[in-house]
């Protein structure tokens, strides 16, 4: 730190440099300030501003000769940032800071309309290091691609407006543009009132919810929303034969033995909207009539003559779906990679309940629940709009099976995030808060009959004391709560045994406090571990953790959680042992427990009797759970990092107020937590267990208020953690396996297509690695601990490494109780994966359920599947191979490897036809869509093709865009054995002169006027020489480029065409495509990859020309194999004349053969995802696209990578729908799996909507519907039937992969989805049933919309016309058939 000197400020523009990701900030002299230089940190400040100090660094270009040294100039808009507007021209304070006094400790960045994942959130947090920061300010990244906005600073315990970014600095991504799921539950207490007059339903709608939208406006959010009814119903029935026989299949049990069935209605699915206030009335709207139609839904459809079923009630909020409903949102949030969106990141899922945060559930669905959560990193909030309760919340009741009068309790603050909502209402007279619901008075019978029973001022004899009696109920608390006195031992193991306990070693706990100051008293002593887990068990002087002294050693007091040891010592003599037992589920799931009072890695969860009390088991007084701690491991500390540091230096949520007692909610109270205690070393103090952070003291004075950042702005898992067991607990918990990479080993293929490529270096493979492993769920072990190799121990694969003597450097990564070690060492990188020896059980529940999503007229049955997923079975080591190989042969995508994809649609331009009696324009012929297309897939493979795998040393000129384009019915052209017709060739209009305009515009030559033309017998050696005119020939590819392909390569296409224009006696393209075919059979044309197997096929398929002379020099199979991968080839299926329309093919007597284009065959190409060279990494994808493409059906591709940032592909899409468009086509993005109902469907609440035909409006009385026609025809006549109604709504089909229903057909506008399923046929073969349904496209934001067509007014004009609206279905059906008369041929005379 220097002196202060004052300077002259001014204010400046920013200065645009040459790639405009380089703005100076500061402008000075050299000597201006002692000691300046590049790197140094300015502070600018000013005696009369109250406001924060500026900070800017010093770079090399800040520095001016030309500046004067009594002058700074300062980027205009900082100066107005930081107030100093006032203050131009004037002096101010300038001074040199040391970056250890300005360093942040965290920084929070915002982001909106992108897709960052984790890979991408590590390289951007990399290149922030050393740069200084301030409020609001646009941070840049991978070539202006990525753009952030500084969100919030923390810095030695407050909120501070600039600050350095240091390597420590923990950076916290939040979306503003997330995937929202919200739920609110539809218990009974939504129709009671609160304390305030207010029905909960108005209190969580017109209060919680409307506040949440201004929010989202306020903040310019664009989440993609879906918010959800939910009710749980019981049914008052005790046996299942009092249910109608169609129930029966349906109805669920609970553990006590109730029925029920589950309910969810979709208000809002997959929308994104400016302004959500609209939304609240059609909540409203929903909410009328809500109960009455579930408490009455089986009685108002039961069949005639059932029997009525039992009566119905709806749940109360904490027997309610709670754990079911979370479980429903990890479905489709953990297939985020199947149907991946660029415009989005995070995943969040908020429950909003009318109850106060305690819930009965079952324990296995809540131990596959929270894996799931903290695997999956999802964030996940609760919102109560009731009272906030005295005890810890939230709060779960588990029943133990086989034990009926027994309940254990369990504190999910690891993976739920609580929040209570308050009106603003008070009591005129009052501004007392009230934190219970005042239950309603008993009845004065009752009360006088327990007096009279029991004596006032007499001790009651039982627990149901009323609260006027004379009694000391501190006494009995602490009776109760006391440890029991029951003793067993046990013996200390971390190994699956028989017995039913478990221990481990602890310290002993001393107890000297009262529990009277249990809140606000200081740790009187910290106790640590001894065990290898890597967690310590502190305990406050407390009737809760005190333990019955013993006069014996050896002793075991038994509890719910297991068994204390007492009497023992420590081998060093520096405190007393006692042993702790777990049970054998505990043990199976996590690391062992510490005794009674302490918990596992992320629960709290302890047992009591529901009836009396019983000896031997120790109770959890949630009323007081200040004492309880728990140890340290990954699952409890993965979100910590998103979190805050106090004063103290300890982590604190936001939303919890400070109360009366002025207790300190950001951990002034709590004693400091240093980072090397949070390494599983036995340093480590301690967590608080009833505390998200761990380190945040809970206390019954705390107000929870609702967390408005995290509601606005979800967080994104974070990138780093602090948490790594200790080299005991790895050697004892933990299986090793490891294995070598040699990137230097990896060489490339010696006949490659193009030449070498450069191939990733080490660090590069190194990086890469890491990152794979974030985007993977992983988190970087920070600060950074040196792990020393055990010795080789079961299921451990030892790999010979290299002895290099280079500067060596790794990264410990961990997911759950997975840990990675990835280790540089000189040109090799050692992998270790730590892995436990007792992993979770995969844990699967079917769930069935009923669901009712928008439109949809009632609920439809559904079923689910909720299981867990094995992080220990990914293949790493494929992986790896794949980074180090870029993709290589033997290493391919598969789909265990979780890699991202994308989904689009290529269609034509159709206009929106909504009413088939006024056609809409008419649509483009099948002859220039396939030119269109053919054109757009030119660019889109020239851009593939760009990516090599081995690049040439020189550049390669640019090819040309354009294929031929010229329409074959637009040329005069001599028939076979007319007068000009010759053998030989006949000069063509264009040479030099138009050369260049042919290459741009996509034409071979004009027309013909003038000269001869080919016949079908010339010889080869005319055709070749034909073909290889520099003036009447082929376009050639490698005329431009060189290297890669054959000499006078060309385009299947461009042949077709010129064999149309030079060739007599063709009066077809099939003839054409024909006459191609025979040349390749006479040995004249060959494929471009020297394959001679492969046939002729018209379209963007590249063949050359070879020497009859020479004969054709074939490849390898390899070569072949990276050509087709190098090179995006298309067959284009396409007739001429075009088929006759749907509908006029409806009551043709003869039907057209079976569609045999139908089935879509997809292949596999590579692709370079980084064409403009932004990144700072190699980026490469793969894409797999169809391999033919026909006019009358949509085209589909899906991109796939692991290696690639999320902007860039993007840019790349974005670019490519911009050419689509400028073609007369349409490219927009799809999901993974496009209809419910087919295989690999994940959103369990995505409902198809019923379109029903009115079929019997088209019937004639007493006639089938296709009367007339053979019964054979009539299934694909009522195909036809349906197709033609969606043609008519500008609907193209999707060719699939099975020829068989379900048929799915999409907009040409791409916002909607139909499918034709199989049809219901009656006895006589006549169908009575054929129903269309219809789903939205999600994926659909205002990036790919045309126009302002709305998917509901189309549902709406489709629905009306199947349902035969103003005669609009039978109008249609008469115009068909006058369609199909008029083509029938006349019968001759």
């Amino acid at each position: 730190m220097t002196a202060e000197v004052q300077l002259k400020l001014v204010v400046h523009q920013k200065l645009q440099q040459v790639r405009g990701d380089s703005k100076e900030e500061l402008i000075l002299h050299p000597a201006s300030i002692p000691g300046l230089e590049a790197g140094k940190v300015v502070e600018i400040s000013h005696p009369d501003l109250d406001f924060a100090r500026l900070l800017l660094l010093v770079s090399p270009g800040s520095l001016r000769d030309d500046q004067k040294c009594d002058i700074i100039s300062v980027e205009t808009t900082l100066v107005e940032t930081f107030h100093l507007r006032n203050q131009v021209w004037a002096h101010v304070s300038v001074r040199l800071v040391d970056p250890a006094d300005v360093a942040l400790d965290s920084v929070e960045l915002l982001f909106r309309d992108h897709y960052l994942n984790r890979s991408d959130m590590w390289r951007l947090k990399l290149s922030l290091v050393g740069k200084v920061l301030h409020h609001k300010k646009s941070v840049e990244f991978c070539s202006q691609t990525v753009r952030c906005q500084v969100f919030e600073m923390w810095s030695q315990g407050d909120r501070v407006a600039c600050g350095l970014v240091t390597p420590d600095t923990k950076v916290v991504f939040r979306s503003a543009t997330s995937m929202f799921h919200l739920y609110i539950q539809m218990s009974e207490e939504m129709w009671d009132f609160d304390v305030y007059g207010d029905l909960y339903f108005e209190k969580a709608v017109n209060g919680f919810l409307s506040d949440l939208f201004n929010n989202w406006k306020r903040n310019n959010t664009n989440h993609e929303v879906t918010i959800t009814l939910f009710s749980r119903l019981f049914y008052k029935a005790s046996s299942i034969n009092e249910f109608p026989e169609y129930m029966q299949e349906n109805v669920q049990q609970d553990f006590r033995n109730m029925f029920y069935e589950d309910f969810y209605r979709v208000a809002v699915q997959n929308e994104r909207y400016d302004d959500w206030t609209p939304v609240l009335s059609t909540i409203r709207h929903q909410f009328m009539g809500y109960r009455e139609s579930l408490l009455n839904f089986h009685r108002d459809r039961a069949p005639p003559g059932a029997p009525p079923p039992p009566r119905a009630v709806l749940s109360s909020a904490a027997q309610g779906n709670f754990l079911e409903v979370l479980n429903i949102s990890m479905n489709v949030f953990e297939k985020h990679y199947l149907h991946r969106s660029l415009e989005r990141t995070g995943q969040m899922c908020v429950v909003v309940s009318p109850g106060v945060g305690v819930y009965q559930v079952e324990r296995e669905l809540n131990n596959l629940t929270k894996q799931r959560i903290i695997d999956y990193g999802v964030g996940i909030d609760l919102v109560c709009v009731g009272e906030q309760p005295l005890h810890a919340v939230p709060l779960l009741r588990f029943h133990n099976k086989g034990l009926a009068e027994t309940q254990d309790y369990y504190l999910p603050h690891t993976w739920i995030n609580l929040s209570f909502y308050s009106s603003n209402k008070r009591v005129g007279y009052s501004e007392f808060v009230p934190r219970i619901k005042v239950p309603p008075g008993a009845p004065k019978t009752a009360v006088s009959r327990v007096q009279s029973v029991i004596p006032r001022g007499r001790p009651p004899t039982s627990e149901h004391a009323i609260p006027s009696s004379v009694y000391d109920y501190d006494a009995h608390d602490a009776e109760v709560f006391k440890k029991p006195d029951t003793f067993k031992q046990s013996t200390m193991t971390l190994q699956r045994l028989p017995q039913r306990k478990r221990t481990v070693t602890t310290s002993q706990v001393k107890t000297s406090r009262r529990a009277d100051s249990v809140v606000s008293s200081p740790i009187h002593e910290q106790v640590y571990s001894s065990s290898a887990s890597g967690f310590v068990t502190p305990a406050r002087s407390s009737p809760l953790v005190q333990s019955p002294s013993s006069a014996s050693g050896g002793e075991l007091l038994s509890s719910s959680f297991g068994s204390v040891f007492a009497g023992s010592d420590r081998s060093d003599g520096s405190a007393n042992v006692r042993r702790l037992s777990f049970d054998d589920s505990d043990v199976n799931r996590s690391p062992p427990r510490p005794a009674t009072s302490a918990v596992s890695a992320c629960d709290l969860s302890l047992s009591r009797g529901t009836g009396t009390h019983r000896p031997g088991r120790a109770l959890f007084n949630p009323f007081d759970p200040s004492n309880i701690v728990v140890k340290h491991t990954s699952n409890r500390r993965r979100w910590t990092h998103i979190f805050p540091k106090g004063p103290k230096g300890v982590l604190f949520q936001q939303h919890h107020y400070a109360n009366a007692r002025g207790l300190d909610v950001g951990g002034k109270d709590a004693p400091r937590v240093s980072s090397d205690q949070a390494m599983g070393s036995p340093s480590l103090s301690f967590l608080w267990g009833a505390s998200s952070t761990g380190e945040q003291e809970w206390s019954a004075h705390i107000t929870t208020g609702v967390d408005w950042k995290s509601l606005t702005t979800p967080a994104c898992l974070p990138i780093t953690t602090d948490y790594f067991p200790d080299e005991r607990s790895l050697q004892k918990d933990y299986f090793l396996f490891e294995y070598s990479i040699l990137p230097d080993d990896v060489g490339g293929c010696a006949e490659d297509v193009g030449g070498a490529h450069r191939q990733l270096t080490t660090r590069e493979v190194f990086t890469e690695m890491v990152s794979q492993r974030l985007c993977q769920g992983f988190q970087l072990v920070v600060p950074s601990v040196k792990v020393t190799a055990a010795a080789p121990a079961v299921g451990r694969a030892v790999f010979a490494q290299r002895a290099v003597q280079e500067q060596r450097e790794e990264y410990l990564l961990s997911i759950g109780r997975i840990f990675h070690r990835v280790l540089l060492c000189g040109s090799a990188i050692n992998v270790t994966h730590y892995r436990p020896r007792h992993p979770y059980p995969v844990k699967r529940h079917r769930y069935r359920y009923r669901a009712q999503c928008h439109h949809h007229p009632s609920y439809v049955l559904c079923q689910a599947e909720l299981s867990t997923d094995r992080p220990e079975s990914y293949n790493w080591n494929f992986l790896d191979n794949y980074v180090c190989t870029k993709g290589g042969v033997d290493f391919q995508l598969t789909p265990s490897l979780k890699y991202w994809r994308c989904r689009f649609l290529l269609v034509p331009s159709l206009p929106a036809c909504r009413d088939p009696s006024h056609p809409a324009g008419a649509a483009p012929d099948h002859r220039t869509v396939v030119d269109n297309f053919i054109k757009f897939i030119s660019a889109v493979t020239f851009a593939l093709n760009r990516f090599k795998r081995h690049q040439p040393t020189t550049a390669r000129p640019q090819i040309r865009e354009r294929l031929p384009s010229n329409r074959m019915d637009q040329r005069s052209r001599a028939r076979s054995g007319s007068s000009v017709s010759k053998a030989g060739i006949r000069p063509a209009v264009p040479t030099a002169s138009n050369s260049a305009e042919d290459v741009s515009t996509g034409t071979c030559g004009g027309p013909p006027s003038s000269g001869t033309l080919l016949t079908r017998t010339a010889p080869p050696t005319e055709v070749s020489e034909a073909l290889r005119s520099p003036d009447t020939g082929l376009p050639f590819l490698t005329r431009c480029v060189h290297g890669g392909l054959p000499e006078f390569t060309f385009i299947a296409a461009d042949l077709v065409q010129w064999v149309y224009q030079h060739v007599a006696g063709l009066s077809s393209e099939a003839e054409a495509v024909a006459y191609c075919k025979e040349l390749w059979n006479a040995g004249l044309i060959l494929h471009a990859s020297r394959d001679a197997k492969k046939p002729f096929m018209n379209g963007f398929c590249l063949f050359c020309l070879t020497s009859p002379a020479d004969g054709p020099q074939l490849s390898s199979a390899a070569h072949q194999e990276q050509f087709s991968d190098y090179w995006l080839e298309v067959e284009s299926q396409f007739s001429w004349p075009p088929p006759a329309p749907v509908g006029s093919r409806l009551f043709s007597p003869a039907l057209p053969p079976d569609d045999a284009h139908g089935v879509s065959e997809m292949r596999r190409g590579a692709l370079s995802l980084d064409v403009s060279s932004k990144s700072d990494r190699a980026e490469w994808g793969e894409i797999s696209y169809e391999s033919s493409f026909r006019p009358d059906r949509a085209y589909q591709f899906c991109i796939n990578w692991l290696v690639g940032t999320g902007s860039l592909i993007s840019d790349l899409v974005v670019g490519w729908q911009r050419r689509a468009h400028n073609f007369g086509l349409r490219l927009f993005p799809v999901p993974a799996v496009m209809c419910p109902g087919d295989q690999g469907d994940i959103d369990p609440l995505r409902i198809a909507v019923p379109v029903p035909i009115a079929l019997d409006q088209l019937r004639r009385p007493g006639r089938p519907l296709f009367d007339g026609f053979d019964p054979a025809t009539w299934p694909e006549r009522l195909l036809l039937l349906q197709t033609a109604i969606l043609e008519q709504f500008s609907f193209v089909r999707v060719r699939g992969p099975r020829p068989e229903p379900p048929y799915q057909f999409v907009h040409s506008h791409g916002h909607c989805f139909v499918q034709i399923l199989e049809p219901e046929f009656g006895e006589d073969g006549d169908p009575v049933k054929a129903d269309l349904q219809w789903l939205n496209n999600s994926l659909m934001s205002r990036r790919w919309r045309v126009g302002d067509d709305s998917a509901d007014r189309l549902m709406a004009e489709l629905t009306a016309f199947c349902r035969n609206d103003d005669d609009r279905l039978v109008l249609f059906w008469r115009q068909a058939h006058t369609e199909a008369l008029l083509q029938q041929p006349t019968p001759p005379p």
